[in-house]
């Protein structure tokens, strides 16, 4: 999968692989008579599919303000103060966690009410599944005191009912119901940003999770011209979709192939659905959709030939995603389960027919055990039917890999260093194994002629510094020099 001393020649019509030469040293890319060289010590492999992604997020998040170091509210108003970046009038900010403050305890709007007074406040926390806001933005979203709780939702409250500013799964629509979107101008900026950021790390194909439906007409419009191909699953919990996008929907570099549901929330906002309590807290966690709903979206979707994406961490949440997709035997490459995160050993039984494709993210493992979160949600008995990345395989599924960034670093190193070498030690993959799901495996899937150096394969490689098939233990050191994807030099980070 990894090559060097060659010449590989581009069509300039098909922009597919047309010849592929031996040369006496380094890497060279010729397209229309244009030869570009990389010097020794330099590797061409197949470019990365990351399989579960927030395309629009990762740009979003990286212009807002960053609260992922914080160690407190005060911490979190002092981010905020630096930064003029806005949603309309609203402020926003992604990326606190309350593992890293000093009480382990959620942020209270109380300091936020003081600091801004004027103006709403929308900060989601690292996961995504909770949001903290202010007295402001209540009022605004028209919540107070005697507020029911909404289905699969939480409004937090405290010990005499009065509203913390914390609001889990569910409740999040609430505010997102209220809140301006972007302009086109903060589209098209956020956009190129994410392009950017991805395609400097490897990736040259994504499978974008919760494309919001506003964003509908400019992918439309720009569908053909994106640097990186995007396949999308479009948010769809409340039929966000219907009446806007027609799906499924193809152009060059983007299509809209599947719809995206959620059954249960995030371990660490205690939303994830479990079948015992949790270890620290009197909790089952959110049920989002009923075992009813969820047979028949899959119905839906399928009887569109579309995919359908579930999300499922809790062990609970993975039962029923499990039991409903075997029901469905002779559809393969359709039936997705994100995360897969908790799996009873009992309930792997339900793989057995193959056709479950099961997207998991390795570095959610390093992040969520080093800050000791998951043993602390599920105690270290439970930890067992964790992260099962050999298991699936094992059991029948086909394994594809992501990083769910901007939740996490989208570099694909560090999910492959993850599923070879971090301390999962039951669960680790080789290396083969590790490299297909991040790049064979999603091409089988989808019946694409790429993920290969072959004559005849869509010309999307990246050119490294490192041949870390040789030392293993060096794969996050690995660097791009330059992404090549359907023939056209996207990055050259320098080079």
């Amino acid at each position: 999968m990894i090559l060097s001393k060659i010449r590989i020649t581009i069509d300039a019509k098909s922009n597919k692989i047309s010849k592929i030469t031996s040369i006496a040293d380094g890497i060279e890319i010729e397209k229309a008579n244009v030869i570009k060289k990389f010097p020794r010590n330099t590797f061409v492999m197949p470019g990365f599919v990351d399989s579960h992604i927030h395309f629009f997020g990762v740009g979003e998040v990286s212009l807002m303000p960053n609260l992922s170091d914080c160690c407190s509210e005060d911490d979190i108003i002092d981010k905020i103060k630096t930064s003029s970046f806005r949603r309309g009038d609203w402020i926003v900010g992604f990326g606190w966690n309350q593992e890293n403050f000093r009480n382990k305890q959620y942020p209270h709007k109380s300091k936020l009410d003081k600091a801004f007074p004027n103006a709403p406040v929308y900060l989601k926390r690292i996961d995504g599944h909770s949001a903290l806001i202010n007295s402001f933005a209540e009022k605004i979203i028209g919540i107070n005191n005697k507020t029911p709780n909404p289905l699969g939702g939480i409004i937090q409250r405290d010990e005499n009912n009065n509203l913390t500013g914390i609001l889990i799964d569910n409740a999040i629509e609430l505010v997102q119901s209220k809140l301006p979107f972007y302009s086109p101008t903060q589209i098209q900026e956020i956009t190129k940003i994410s392009e950017s950021i991805l395609t400097k790390m490897g990736i040259t194909e994504i499978y974008d999770m919760d494309f919001y439906p506003d964003l509908y007409d400019y992918f439309l419009l720009n569908g053909n011209k994106f640097k990186l191909r995007i396949n999308s699953f479009v948010k769809s919990q409340n039929d966000e979709w219907k009446g806007i996008c027609k799906v499924p929907l193809k152009k060059k570099m983007w299509k809209l192939i599947g719809f995206k549901y959620y059954l249960d929330g995030a371990l660490g906002s205690r939303g994830a659905s479990l079948l015992e309590k949790y270890n620290d807290a009197e909790t089952y966690g959110l049920d989002l959709l009923s075992n009813e709903v969820i047979l028949e979206k899959t119905r839906e979707a399928l009887n569109q030939n579309l995919s359908i994406a579930v999300h499922a961490i809790g062990d609970k949440a993975n039962l029923i995603a499990l039991q409903t997709f075997s029901l469905f035997p002779r559809h393969r490459n359709k039936l997705r389960i994100e995360h897969c995160q908790i799996i009873r050993e009992k309930d792997l039984k339900y793989l057995r027919n193959g056709n479950i494709i099961c997207s998991v993210q390795p570095i959610h493992f390093v992040s969520d055990t080093l800050s000791n979160m998951a043993v602390e949600r599920i105690g270290k008995y439970r930890m067992q039917d964790a992260y099962r990345w050999r298991s699936l395989i094992d059991a029948g599924a086909t394994l594809v890999a992501g990083s769910d960034a901007p939740i996490e670093s989208a570099n694909p190193f560090f999910g492959l260093e993850a599923f070879v070498s971090s301390n999962n030690q039951k669960e680790l993959l080789s290396l083969n194994e590790a490299l297909d799901s991040y790049i064979s495996n999603p091409h089988r899937i989808y019946k694409q002629k790429r993920g290969k150096i072959e004559v005849g394969y869509d010309a999307d490689f990246i050119i490294i510094d490192n041949n870390f098939t040789e030392n293993p233990k060096s794969i996050s050191k690995t660097n791009v020099l330059s992404t090549i994807i359907n023939g056209n030099f996207v990055t050259n980070n320098g080079q």
